[in-house]
């Protein structure tokens, strides 16, 4: 679309500035999901073309010559020092895959500079400059923004409450989340690019790169921070999977390119009705009631609201319980009729039915905080991690007994747990893992010893009189013990970062690591891998189900945004997959046909079913 503009265009410094390619779009790595660049002219510029349109009731002339005066009687410098004497043209908001907040970029002129204004308003009293975080080995200064600075930012709805930043490559960039710039960092040095995927290749190939103005976005993966507000441009936009929109000026015109694509290729498997809109945020795990071709369904919201959806009616119904809350699945009906456990902060431990009524003798009173989740154990009894270490055993009477472990570390995790046989691990440098047989602990003068940090639990496969117990390190050790003792040619050194730990099925174990590279390890120490496309999982989620009937393992994994992948036992994808989904799914017959079919919550928050079976 072609809009000619006035004849004052010229005067206005926006208006008047050549389209170019915004360096910073060929750089942004594969896991931005949305980006806003403007690539428009100087902040001088952006001051001199956008202050004459803000309504007058925000006093800006009157608010930019206080911040000015404050600048020099702080720092002895203009706020045109501070702000124009190093920035470029060029500025950005952009978001990554399992990252809810935005990045902030903004080019650097002149590096020198930079580095001379800031040293110079950072020594002052005033402003804090926090260099102690370290993540990934990437040091994150963090800074607080003075009030004066603040309230220029407020006249645009602008809010930077203590932002951490990142200098690399020809800008700085800003955020409150330090685990998303180190997330920027690490990708800018090592991964593919944005502008190579076929999500922008989809709504780019046909539009030039010149622009002053541009916007991505891919709901595949995420939902953008400006799609997450009700209003008619949300509305338009949701309509399609991907979209980019550029302005550019050209010849006296205002050129408007918008290119949008419904993208659903797996679209055809959504079963009708679906999805399922959440009323409030929910956590992302689904969970069925136990037994064969289930069709009841649980998961929480904000925390404190336990929420069931029937697949056989499409009826839904909630509870809000007083304090927030864990929730947890038996293996088999507790008390011919319990299908869920819930734990409350405080050590509140409820027994619900498929219709969310409390099952008598419960909710009983542990007396102790929960350190984690509960985990079903032994078919009717729960086993919940303690504050002190310890681990608490409640059974389907309400009766309450303490497994007493000599631990100095932290129970961070929900144990493993293989019928009457648990593990779980205390978080420390010198980690142990202690085994619990028949609410009993059976190591406690020879913990497995696991040397470094760790996520999550070990993982158990019970073979005959063989228990075997796996786990794999931060940094990729992946220890395997027999019996107690320690198998030949193990620690396996893996490649990667694991922030998940291992899951078990069959034969083999299943780790995913930071790429969101999965690898099956046998207990005989073979090794096979795949990696899932243009995927990270820094907060990932595998899961790993056995079907009733085949028996046969089937695992599936949610990398970092909203994306569902589905592969066997033998890491071929399985057929019908990828599908939408966030967290961890759960399968239940929802159209009557005996299979069950794929339940996933979505990042935009709603409830949503896949026919992949």
């Amino acid at each position: 679309m072609r809009l000619p503009l006035s004849e004052h265009a010229s005067s206005i410094p926006l208006l008047s500035t050549s389209a170019s390619l915004p360096p910073l779009v060929s750089r942004l790595p594969d896991i931005v999901q949305y980006y806003t660049v403007l690539n428009a002219g100087t902040l001088s510029d952006l001051k001199s073309s956008l202050s004459p349109y803000i309504p007058p009731e925000k006093n800006f002339d009157a608010l930019w010559r206080r911040a000015d005066g404050a600048c020099r009687a702080l720092f002895s410098l203009s706020l045109e020092d501070v702000l124009y004497s190093w920035t470029g043209s060029e500025f950005a908001a952009f978001g990554l895959e399992g990252h809810s907040l935005p990045v902030f970029a903004v080019q650097i002129r002149d590096e020198a500079k930079r580095a001379e204004i800031f040293d110079q308003v950072l020594s002052s009293f005033l402003i804090k400059d926090d260099m102690s975080l370290i993540i990934d080995g990437v040091r994150l200064p963090r800074i607080t923004v003075p009030s004066f600075i603040e309230s220029l930012l407020a006249v645009c709805n602008i809010s930077i409450p203590s932002p951490y930043y990142l200098v690399h490559d020809g800008y700085i960039f800003f955020s409150v989340a330090p685990e998303a710039l180190s997330a920027v960092y690490t990708s800018m040095k090592t991964s593919g690019r944005l502008s190579k995927t076929a999500y922008w290749r989809a709504v780019s190939d046909s539009l030039s790169n010149d622009v002053q103005v541009s916007l991505f976005y891919n709901l595949e993966r995420s939902i953008p921070f400006f799609l997450r507000t009700p209003g008619v441009h949300t509305k338009i936009l949701e309509l399609y999977t991907i979209g980019r929109a550029d302005l550019r000026i050209k010849d006296g015109d205002a050129v408007v390119s918008l290119h949008a694509v419904a993208r659903h290729a797996q679209d055809a498997r959504a079963v009708p009705g679906f999805p399922v809109p959440l009323e409030g945020k929910a956590v992302p795990e689904i969970l069925a009631e136990p037994g064969k071709n289930p069709s009841m369904l649980f998961w929480l919201e904000d925390g404190t609201k336990i929420c069931s959806f029937d697949s056989s009616s499409m009826e839904q119904k909630s509870i809000v319980l007083p304090e927030r809350l864990t929730l947890s699945s038996p293996n088999q009906a507790v008390n011919k009729n319990g299908v869920l456990w819930a734990v409350t902060q405080s050590g509140a431990v409820y027994l619900f039915d498929r219709n969310l009524e409390v099952i008598s003798p419960f909710p009983v009173l542990t007396g102790e905080r929960p350190s984690a989740g509960g985990a079903a154990y032994g078919g009717d009894a729960l086993l919940v991690p303690l504050t002190g270490g310890s681990l608490c055993l409640v059974n389907s009477s309400g009766s309450v007994s303490l497994i007493q472990l000599p631990a100095t570390g932290q129970l961070r995790s929900a144990p493993a747990v293989s019928g009457t046989t648990a593990a779980v691990y205390e978080k420390s440098f010198a980690g142990k893992i202690w085994l619990i047989e028949n609410g009993a602990l059976t190591n406690g003068d020879n913990p497995l010893s696991v040397p470094g940090i760790a996520f999550g639990s070990p993982a158990l496969i019970r073979k005959g009189s063989l228990l075997y117990v796996a786990f794999i390190t931060q940094a990729g050790a992946f220890y395997l013990w027999e019996n107690g003792e320690l198998r030949d040619g193990f620690p396996l050194q893996l490649d990667g970062v694991f922030y998940l730990n291992a899951e078990a099925s069959g034969s083999y174990f299943y780790v995913l690591d930071s790429t969101a590279v999965l690898t099956r390890i046998g207990v005989d120490g073979s090794i096979l891998r795949v990696a899932v496309p243009a995927s990270t999982a820094r907060n990932g989620f595998l899961t790993v189900a056995e079907p009733e009937k085949s028996g046969r393992a089937s695992l599936y994994v949610c990398p970092d945004g909203n994306t569902l992948y589905g592969f066997s036992s033998s890491l071929e994808l399985l057929s019908g997959f990828p599908v939408s989904g966030w967290g961890r799914p759960a399968f239940a017959d929802v159209n009557g046909d005996k299979r069950a079919d794929c339940f996933t919550l979505t990042l935009d928050n709603t409830l949503t079913a896949w026919n992949v079976r």
